[in-house]
């Protein structure tokens, strides 16, 4: 039976090239050797390689983040980090009662270029920093004996054009099975549901491989299962030839099903499995989802005939505290954090994403658009689709691929159009199920007649964002697109593009000081040691931005619009225009790389949910400001807004449809305060703030109360700061120094400063107005965990997390030190 352990935990790293590589090191001279003159020498991927002086690293991992050397003749549009190359080992034991199995490694993702050998072969080289892969390294292993495993990552040149990290960044398995197995992503299920939705057409693609030196037949069986209920059998024979594969195509109908949507993401499990002469041989479980998508050219987007309008952002793979190394945990926090915003759907811009994000969107319940890196008719190009597409193609909540993103150089022209065609023609064969889309820019409108010149149009067309010369900074260019192509589908596939800072209320860069006793501080507050970070009240700073509120209105306002998906839904690094050095980090999202809301989020949170809901700003925190007029807005889903200082009105504006309302306050200490009323005069919102004193305490706050003892889960952990009188003090810079006592490890810190050069993997961490973040880390032992945070001059904090013991996924350790050197020194006699 299939077997899969994770490959995650005791890897050996190297930063850097080695100069040798050969079995000179372990031979002391004996063997004059390289990797590429005769096989099975590539040194570095032998067992008992000298690796003392690598460090111990666990999986996932990213080595470029984890330098934090920030410097400024680094590539700023990558994060000011340095690039480089890494290499990584593995040493571990394979049983000997494992030979006449197939052994495979899985790779989710290596950034990038990797080249992977074991016991000195060479088992294969990766281009794609984004897309997964699988080695069967079957021939190349000792059974009954240590095994080691080498991988080089060079991460010099890059694929994006912002911040892609380096290094092991994803998930590697190890996958034992029969010879007689279920191919490497080769399930594909799909339901087809009828009109009235009362029943569903099932068809199940069973790709088989048989990697035996005799032809097999075999019988395929499917069955689908609700919860722990099988609700339809399907069974068919199949013949393979010696080492070659065959497809099993089973059909069936599931009556009644249980439809998946972002209400209620419902999944059934298909339970494939594999017999031989009556045996079993191999059997997966593959979730899915029953559903339907629709786009309509003059109504927009439907799920299960049901109309919804996309509230989307794009996503980029990069947190504090790790990097692109996200596991599983944080990912999970950082789709909470999207849908409290009122997401419902997710970009993968601009690259597959990892495959716990896609799990994570299935199981809450948000759509995705999966994106392809490059577009090309390359074996190169075209294989990486096909991977994204054979990857992902199970996946409920994946509704459009996404064929690439403001490509210049294919888009206006012939060329493009040809490969533009092949690579939709080729989504259709591999996916029948889903529609196609490109993200167009840079006059979309106008390209888009080229395209329909050609004969060729996306099955939905993606337009980026709606500024160009010849319109204003407004919608009028979907309603050009729809008046020229009324029975074409779109969507504004990258909008908004506004920057801002979370809590800096700050000038543009090249905005002008203030006067000689100028104090109305409109509509920020002016710093100038921060001039390069734009202010949180969201401007657009680019040619190219647009409002947050503008953004959603021309969405919302055009039914023939399917959705929209903002650019972006988290800060990530790199990208920093239109700031400068000292950012290392954008400041394009609605949260910052933290995912700690602005106030654009909560523009979003406010108008994108059913519950109502109000959000004041600025804070009211600034001392020394006394008697200078600050501007203080509102946004909130009511009729009316009364704004208060300390218990005086300060008037009553009507609210404007999906806008916000303002008052130009002089600032005094005390209470600022909203009220909210429906259109009868009823009060139903109230918010407000405090000015706070002195920062007197740390504060610790986590939704969580334990975490699982498995040596993957983390607990995110908002770290701030209280006055005297508790309040919150939004303006607080303290640093603050950590300390994690119990079975856990501190995993990073971050504050979201956008210009913050502190490194992450550290045990103290600046507050940026007011907050900053600690990621801990269960080990495999259940216990009490304990996070003490201290600063100087404050009330320390702790917070107490239980590391529950659960039952952990399988997994392959590496050798200890003794039992390795014991393997090297028989395997060098034996090979003497």
């Amino acid at each position: 039976m299939r077997e899969t352990f994770l490959m995650n935990d005791g890897w050996r790293f190297h930063f850097g090239d080695l100069a040798e590589r050969n079995f000179n090191a372990v031979h002391g001279g004996r063997f004059d050797v390289t990797e590429w003159i005769k096989a099975g020498n590539n040194g570095a991927a032998m067992v008992g390689y000298p690796d003392e002086d690598w460090r111990r690293v666990d999986l996932p991992h990213d080595f470029i983040h984890e330098t934090g050397d920030y410097r400024e003749e680094h590539n700023r549009i990558h994060g000011s980090l340095p690039t480089g190359v890494g290499w990584y080992r593995k040493t571990f034991h394979v049983p000997a009662e494992d030979e006449g199995k197939r052994l495979s490694l899985e790779f989710d993702g290596v950034f990038r270029d990797s080249q992977v050998w074991v016991n000195g072969h060479f088992a294969g080289r990766h281009l794609s920093g984004y897309t997964g892969f699988a080695y069967d390294i079957t021939d190349l292993l000792n059974y009954g004996e240590a095994n080691s495993i080498a991988v080089r990552a060079d991460a010099t040149l890059f694929e994006l054009w912002s911040y892609e990290g380096g290094g092991i960044y994803r998930d590697v398995r190890l996958v034992k099975t029969d010879p007689v197995h279920v191919g490497h992503w080769g399930t594909f299920v799909r339901a087809e549901l009828s009109d009235d939705h009362t029943s569903a057409g099932v068809v199940v693609d069973t790709t088989v491989k048989n990697d035996a030196f005799d032809a097999v037949r075999c019988t395929v069986r499917a069955e689908v299962l609700n919860g722990d209920a099988v609700v339809l059998s399907l069974e068919g024979g199949l013949e393979v030839d010696a080492f070659g594969e065959a497809v099993s195509t089973l059909t069936g109908r599931l009556d009644k099903p249980r439809l998946w949507s972002c209400d209620d993401p419902h999944r059934y499990t298909l339970r494939t499995t594999v017999l031989r002469a009556g045996e079993v041989v191999d059997q997966t479980e593959t979730p899915f989802g029953v559903r339907s998508f629709r786009f309509d050219a003059d109504t927009g987007f439907y799920l299960n005939g049901e109309s919804v309008k996309l509230k989307g952002v794009c996503q980029h793979q990069d947190h504090a505290g790790v990097g692109v190394a996200i596991p599983e945990a944080v990912e999970r926090y950082r789709v909470d954090v999207m849908k409290a915003m009122g997401v419902n759907a997710i970009r993968t811009s601009h690259n597959p994403p990892s495959p716990q994000l896609l799990e994570l969107c299935d199981e809450l319940g948000v759509l995705v658009m999966d994106e392809v890196r490059m577009p090309g008719t390359s074996e190169e190009a075209l294989g990486q689709l096909e991977d994204l597409i054979l990857r992902d193609r199970n996946h409920a909540c994946v509704f459009l691929w996404s064929v690439g993103n403001e490509e210049a150089k294919l888009q206006p022209f012939a060329v493009g159009i040809r490969v533009f065609r092949r690579m939709q023609h080729r989504c259709h064969q591999l996916d029948p199920t889903r529609k196609v889309t490109y993200a167009m820019n840079a006059g979309w409108d106008r390209v888009s007649v080229f395209h329909d010149e050609q004969g060729f149009r996306f099955d939905v067309f993606g337009g980026n964002y709606v500024c160009y010369k010849g319109y204003e900074v407004d919608g009028r260019m979907y309603d050009a697109f729809h008046e020229r192509f009324p029975d074409w589908p779109m969507l504004g596939s990258e909008t908004g593009g506004s920057a801002s800072t979370r809590g800096l209320y700050l000038p543009h860069q090249d905005s002008a000081p203030l006067s000689p006793g100028e104090t109305h501080l409109k509509p920020w507050m002016r710093e100038p040691k921060r001039e390069t970070f734009v202010s949180a009240y969201g401007e657009t700073c680019t040619p190219w931005g647009y409002s947050v509120e503008q953004t959603w209105i021309d969405c919302l306002e055009r039914p023939f619009m399917c959705g929209t998906f903002l650019w972006t839904g988290m800060d990530y690094r790199g990208e920093i225009y239109p700031a400068d050095w000292p950012n290392v980090v954008t400041c394009y999202g609605l949260t910052d790389l933290c995912g700690f809301g602005k106030d654009a989020y909560h523009y979003y949170r406010v108008h994108w949910n059913e519950e109502p809901g109000m959000h004041l700003f600025p804070h009211w925190s600034w001392s020394g400001h006394d008697g200078e007029v600050i501007d203080v807005w509102c946004y909130a889903a009511c009729a009316e807004v009364e704004l208060s200082l300390n218990g005086r009105s300060l008037g009553r504006q009507a609210m404007p449809t999906y806008r916000h309302v303002e008052w130009a306050v002089p600032f005094e200490p005390g209470v600022i305060e909203a009220v909210g009323y429906s259109a009868d005069g009823k009060e139903v919102l109230r918010q407000r703030h405090v000015t706070a004193g002195a920062p007197a305490a740390v504060t610790l706050s986590c939704e969580r109360t334990h975490i699982d003892a498995d040596g993957r889960d983390v607990a995110v952990v908002t770290v701030s700061a209280e006055d005297a009188d508790g309040n919150p003090v939004p303006v607080a810079d303290d640093m603050i120094h950590f300390e994690v006592t119990g079975p856990a490890v501190l995993l990073g810190v971050g504050n979201g400063d956008p210009a913050s050069h502190e490194p992450d993997k550290a045990d103290h961490r600046r507050l940026f107005n007011g907050l900053a973040q600690v990621l801990v880390q269960a080990t495999r032992e259940p216990g009490e965990v304990v996070l003490r945070a201290r600063a100087e001059g404050m009330r320390d904090a702790t917070l107490s997390l239980r590391a529950a013991a659960c039952e952990p996924l399988p997994w392959i350790a590496s050798l200890d030190e003794a039992t390795e050197q014991e393997k090297v020194e028989t395997e060098i006699d034996n090979a003497l």
